[in-house]
């Protein structure tokens, strides 16, 4: 009985969930991403102005979770051009979308180049910024989001912001093992990953 509680106690308080997907199509579907390359949208029009971006044609959306206060140095990277705006800092993506005041965010740039450089300075953990990236030029391809090799971070992202799970379980009965735990992911997006430890 006392092993039965244990997993249950671990399974309750060491759940962890991680929704990594592609940027979402609208602010409220902001996907969450640490690193990694995406598909870029083609044939999408201009969702309006955007900070220092007049047009804004194949717009994706990400969230980025502050885990580790400090700065936040990323480096964007497409076949053509690519331009950004960043909005923040936010309790969630909850509380930053819709964007209510497009024309200021913390940093963007507009301009005819494959790169661009993402910088949150003095960022702390648990909060959460939005990136705006439109794949300016149309062409198929994709996008990466990486650290920038040049000006390491002293914080860190990841996603671990707005996910939740609820929890349930059977015990066992008579010292067999059919007891059940189910998990319930809360917020996020799928496919969501588990990782459970005994």
């Amino acid at each position: 009985m006392i092993k039965q509680f244990f997993i249950i106690y671990l399974l309750l308080f060491n759940t962890l969930i991680y929704a990594q997907v592609n940027p979402g199509a609208t602010c409220a579907q902001a996907g969450c991403s640490t690193n990694g390359t995406y598909p870029s949208l083609t044939g999408t029009p201009t969702i309006g102005q955007y900070g220092c971006m007049s047009v804004t044609p194949n717009a994706n959306w990400l969230a980025l979770g502050i885990s580790t206060s400090g700065s936040i140095h990323l480096v964007l990277n497409q076949g053509g051009d690519i331009d950004f705006a960043l909005y923040g800092p936010f309790t969630s993506v909850a509380a930053g979308c819709p964007i209510l005041n497009p024309a200021t965010p913390i940093d963007c740039s507009f301009s005819g180049s494959n790169v661009e450089f993402v910088d949150i300075t003095n960022a702390i953990a648990g909060q959460v910024y939005i990136l705006l990236t439109t794949n300016f030029s149309g062409a198929a391809g994709t996008i990466s989001l990486q650290p920038n090799p040049n000006i390491p971070s002293t914080g860190s992202i990841n996603c671990n912001i707005n996910f939740l799970a609820t929890t349930t379980f059977t015990g066992s009965s008579c010292g067999q093992s059919n007891g059940t735990a189910q998990v319930t992911p809360v917020g996020g997006f799928p496919p969501y990953t588990y990782s459970w430890s005994t």
